[in-house]
C-alpha cells in the first residue's frame, strides 16, 4: 500500500495498521493517529505536527525479512506521544519538538535526530548483546535545544553529536534534571 501526497490534517485515522506500506509527503497535522501499529513501513517527508500518536507500536519491533520500519525526515513537533514506543526501527533526520510526557526509542538506528524543547521523560536504549555489539546501532542527535527532566540514553556510543554537557564518550549515559543540553563535544 502506498500513500503519497495525502492531506489528512485533522482527520481521524486512529487504530491504523500498516504492514509493508509506504507513506510519502503526507500531512497528518492535528490528526487522530492514536493506536497505530506499524511494521516494515517507510514513512518519509511527512508531518505529524500536534497529531495524537499515542501508540506502543511505531517501530514494528525489529527486522522482518531483513527490513525494518523507517521514519525519514518526519516532523513530530508537539505531537502527543504519550505511551509511544519506537522499537527496532530507523529514525533518520526527524524532529521532536516538546515530545510530551514520555518518549521511548528502543534498539533503533537513530541518525540526525533533532530534539527541542522540554523532554519530560525520554528513554533511548540500544540492545547490547552478542548479536548487537556496541556501535552496531548508531545514535546521532542534536540535543542542543532540549531540556531534560528524566532522560536516559543507554547502550549507544556518541558519534559526533551535539550532546548534553554531562556526557562522555562512553556507550552508556544517564541525564537527570536539571540537565540543559548543550553543543559541547
Amino acid at each position: 500500500m502506498t500513500w503519497e501526497s495525502l492531506d489528512l490534517r485533522g482527520a481521524d485515522v486512529a487504530e491504523l495498521r500498516l504492514f509493508d506500506a509506504r507513506m510519502q509527503d503526507c500531512l497528518f497535522d492535528r490528526a487522530n493517529c492514536a493506536g497505530w501499529r506499524v511494521w516494515v513501513t517507510r514513512v518519509e517527508d511527512c508531518s505529524f505536527v500536534r497529531a495524537d500518536l499515542r501508540s506502543r507500536g511505531l517501530g514494528g519491533g525489529g527486522p522482518w525479512r531483513g527490513r525494518t520500519t523507517t521514519w525519514r525526515r518526519v516532523d513530530f513537533s508537539r505531537a502527543r506521544l504519550a505511551e509511544s514506543h519506537f522499537v527496532g526501527c530507523a529514525l533518520h533526520s526527524s524532529t521532536f519538538d516538546t515530545p510530551g510526557p514520555r518518549l521511548v526509542i528502543e534498539d533503533c538506528a537513530v541518525t540526525d535526530l533533532v530534539v527541542r524543547g522540554e523532554a519530560r521523560t525520554m528513554i533511548v536504549t540500544g540492545v547490547v548483546d552478542q548479536a548487537h555489539p556496541p556501535g552496531s546501532r548508531s545514535f546521532t542527535a542534536d540535543l542542543s535545544a532540549a531540556t531534560f527532566r528524566d532522560t536516559h540514553v543507554i547502550g549507544y556510543p556518541w558519534t559526533g553529536s551535539p550532546r548534553p554537557d554531562r556526557t562522555t564518550s562512553a556507550s552508556s549515559a544517564i541525564y537527570r534534571r536539571p540537565c540543559r543540553a548543550c553543543s559541547q563535544p
